[in-house]
């Protein structure tokens, strides 16, 4: 038979056992709750997240009209398709390139990056597309820069009537010059000999040469050029296309009995 003491004994530790066993559900109901208000707070943090504005894509075609002004660092602006003319616009940001493809009165890039003017191809490719509009804008283009650029605005239909003389005489191999700066178109007769053209005016911004099969040829600055029996340019110092052409063209050589046309696009 249990004894008094035994028996007493035993239901202590059996109550000590049912407490722990309480305490443990309850550390365990805790965890749990832990967790489940975890899970929830994680929920909501994705939530916040995925509800976080996304930044904006920044626009590489900007259709609008009136004023157009791009303030975001952008890689590339391409304006086109634009209900009205554009009054002015201002790129506040490092651009890489600018295209435009409607009548735009005025341009102002600020900001820009120290780089080689060569950089500025694509901005004068695009002025070069500019249409007739662009004649009646008093400041076309305007550089704001930490280094002297300049961008030549050139309407490719565009083309005065002026004419000079040439000061040398054309077939024997003699040099000529192009002295005024309004000349537009002049024609030379090359003998069989070598002749030399010089653009000598510093205000020339573009110099065209016009072959017997009416080819166009376009030479770069401060450079000199070979039309040979072949009709073919070959401008010394690399290949020179047509919205390279800023500064002077020094020296020009011809020969092979083709007639020449020396075109000055002018400011």
């Amino acid at each position: 038979m249990e004894s008094l003491e035994t028996r007493l004994a035993r239901l202590e530790k059996a109550e000590r056992d049912q407490k722990k066993e309480q305490e443990l559900t309850k550390t365990l109901k805790g965890i749990q709750k832990t967790f489940a208000d975890v899970s929830e707070g994680f929920r909501l943090l994705e939530k916040a997240i995925r509800e976080i504005p996304k930044p904006p894509k920044y626009p590489t075609h900007i259709k609008t009209d009136g004023t157009v002004e791009v303030t975001n660092p952008v890689t590339e602006v391409s304006v086109s398709n634009l209900p009205e003319p554009v009054e002015k616009m201002t790129i506040k940001n490092p651009v890489e390139s600018v295209t435009i493809k409607n009548p735009v009165k005025e341009v102002k890039i600020k900001n820009l990056p120290k780089i080689p003017i060569i950089s500025f191809k694509s901005i004068i490719r695009a002025i070069a597309e500019l249409p007739d509009k662009i004649k009646q804008a008093t400041q076309p283009v305007q550089i704001m820069n930490e280094q002297p650029v300049r961008v030549v605005l050139f309407d490719p239909k565009r083309r005065e009537t002026y004419r000079a003389s040439f000061a040398a005489a054309i077939g024997g191999g003699g040099a000529t010059t192009l002295r005024s700066s309004n000349i537009s178109s002049t024609s030379v007769s090359v003998g069989a000999s070598s002749t030399a053209v010089i653009a000598a005016s510093r205000d020339r911004l573009k110099v065209v040469l016009v072959n017997d099969s009416d080819e166009t040829i376009y030479l770069g600055f401060n450079s000199a050029a070979i039309l040979n029996q072949g009709i073919r340019l070959n401008a010394r110092g690399g290949t020179v296309t047509e919205y390279e052409n800023i500064g002077t063209i020094t020296a020009i050589c011809a020969s092979g009995g083709k007639n020449l046309t020396v075109i000055n696009h002018l400011k």
